[in-house]
């Protein structure tokens, strides 16, 4: 982790937890933080894509892809998180 995350501390359900601890135990992620930062960056990436899917049924056009967690635009352009033609 590098030294510029901030922590936040976090309350979730026992199941929730004992499902992480699991996954660890797994070895399926290294720490209980690492589960819960993967997650983050899933919903974090969901909602872009969601944001791109508004802005295409409002008639922008782009194309995208999602690798790692992270919208990767490969055609037109993102200017202050609004998706633009860019043409």
């Amino acid at each position: 982790m590098s030294g510029d995350c901030q922590s936040l501390p976090v309350s979730l359900p026992p199941e929730v937890v004992e499902r992480l601890d699991e996954l660890v135990g797994a070895e399926m992620f290294g720490s209980r933080s690492d589960a819960l930062r993967y997650g983050a960056r899933l919903v974090v990436g969901e909602e872009r894509v969601e944001r791109l899917h508004e802005q295409a049924d409002r008639g922008v056009r782009a194309t995208y892809v999602v690798v790692d967690s992270e919208v990767v635009l490969t055609k037109g352009t993102v200017d202050g998180g609004v998706c633009s033609s860019g043409a």
